[in-house]
């Protein structure tokens, strides 16, 4: 239960069962009758950092335990490590900030990953074609996390549960293929509903400072995944709504100038449940309280952002030249890792380039390639240099060969068969 289950915890207390409730996300007004509530984000907690996720909070309440009933300091520093890679799997997944305790958990977690004692996350990285020495932060966000939120999002995430626990090789085969294949159907029901909201988006909401949609026909476990995904491709708070059985349940993603859970709680009379933070909520409500519920909320969006607050900006660390991009420089870059939330890879900037070379790549062929060349490039760094711009093709479809373009993008390595070489990753670019 969480701290925003008032009601299931009071039938709990009835049980004479006591309830220990470990949550990160913002306290309601009037919490829950709980033994005792875990959660920085109280009034009155003087805990110094405020930003530890639900894994982050049950390994701080796992760390008190294990101080109480292992005496030697050696083997509680061994308990304690070897739960590391599920830290760092459950602060990245939950998009926590990677500042202060978050970082050093992820940083920390992700070397105890690379070596884990897990046979089913081992199954996850072979199937998912990982090696192990090259996990990053990135690569929890990007094929650990969706591979098991995929069960939970589709199905039951007992299946995650049971792959995490196993000590059985072929039982975490079986059951990594398993989240396979659920991940890959969650991506075609996402990229198929995401498609419904973006057309709805451009045919009668694109005025609206809120994006607000909701369907039938829209499985509860995917609606977070499309409003981020909307969030992202139009920039507004976004809610993205499940209809069933006289209850929508939905999620809503918000951009920073917009305190989503502030909002939403100005709205709670309406509500059965909801929690979050600023920037992310879900919630649930009788089906005839969704439209009252659409117009207070949608009023108070429309109330509080300008037009400036909904102009993205793309934060640019410094201006480069081909020559000044060396592998010394994305070493030194990388030395900043683990990247995520609140810790973001620093944006370069390059003037002046010409595309002389255009690819689609990608199973879905949605993958932008870019060979591009600097001019008067005389110096010894490189005169021409490779881009990638993942799930860019559509957004960039009007690029032609030979176009000028200024380009917004993070420097890396890319090695591939045992070659190395630099990769410029496109955050955005220009047309001149």
């Amino acid at each position: 239960c969480g701290v925003s289950n008032k009601d299931e915890i009071e039938w709990l207390n009835k049980q004479k069962i006591d309830t220990i409730v470990i949550d990160h996300h913002c306290p309601p007004a009037e919490l829950p009758k709980a033994l005792a509530i875990i959660n920085p984000k109280q009034k009155d907690c003087s805990y110094p950092f405020k930003q530890l996720t639900g894994v982050g909070l049950a390994f701080k309440f796992i760390q008190a335990l294990v101080s109480k009933h292992i005496s030697d300091s050696q083997k509680r520093k061994i308990a304690e490590r070897w739960l590391l890679d599920l830290v760092a799997i459950g602060t990245i997944a939950d998009c926590a900030p990677l500042i202060d305790e978050n970082r050093i958990l992820v940083k920390y977690g992700l070397i105890v990953l690379q070596r884990t004692r897990r046979v089913g996350l081992k199954k996850i990285l072979k199937i998912s074609g990982t090696n192990p020495k090259d996990i990053t932060a990135d690569t929890i966000g990007f094929r650990i996390a969706p591979r098991l939120n995929a069960a939970g999002r589709m199905d039951h995430a007992n299946h995650s549960l049971e792959l995490l626990l196993t000590e059985n090789e072929a039982e975490a085969i079986k059951i990594a293929q398993t989240l396979e294949e659920k991940n890959r159907h969650r991506q075609e029901v996402t990229n198929s509903i995401t498609d419904e909201v973006r057309q709805l988006v451009k045919t009668s909401l694109r005025e609206r400072k809120l994006i607000f949609a909701s369907s039938k026909n829209w499985p509860e476990g995917v609606v977070g995944l499309v409003a981020g995904k909307i969030k992202e491709e139009f920039y507004r708070p976004t809610l993205v709504i499940q209809e069933k059985d006289k209850i929508a349940t939905g999620s809503a993603r918000s951009i920073p100038p917009f305190n989503i859970i502030q909002a939403i709680t100005k709205c709670e009379k309406f509500l059965s449940h909801f929690g979050g933070h600023s920037q992310a909520a879900g919630f649930s409500l009788p089906l005839e309280n969704l439209e009252i519920f659409q117009k207070t909320i949608s009023r108070l969006v429309e109330k509080s952002l300008t037009p400036k607050d909904l102009t993205p900006i793309t934060p640019i660390e410094a201006q480069t030249t081909f020559p000044e991009l060396t592998f010394e420089l994305a070493k030194t870059l990388e030395s900043l890792a683990p990247f995520g939330e609140a810790n973001p890879k620093p944006n370069l900037l390059a003037k002046n380039l010409t595309v002389r070379q255009i690819n689609f790549v990608g199973a879905n062929g949605d993958h932008l390639k870019l060979f591009l060349e600097k001019a008067g490039t005389t110096q010894k760094g490189q005169r021409y240099f490779s881009a990638i711009g993942f799930g860019l093709v559509e957004r960039f479809k009007d690029l032609n060969l030979g176009d000028q373009v200024d380009l917004v993008f993070n420097l890396g390595i890319n090695e591939w068969n045992g070659q190395k070489e630099l990769q410029l990753e496109i955050v955005d670019l220009k047309k001149k």
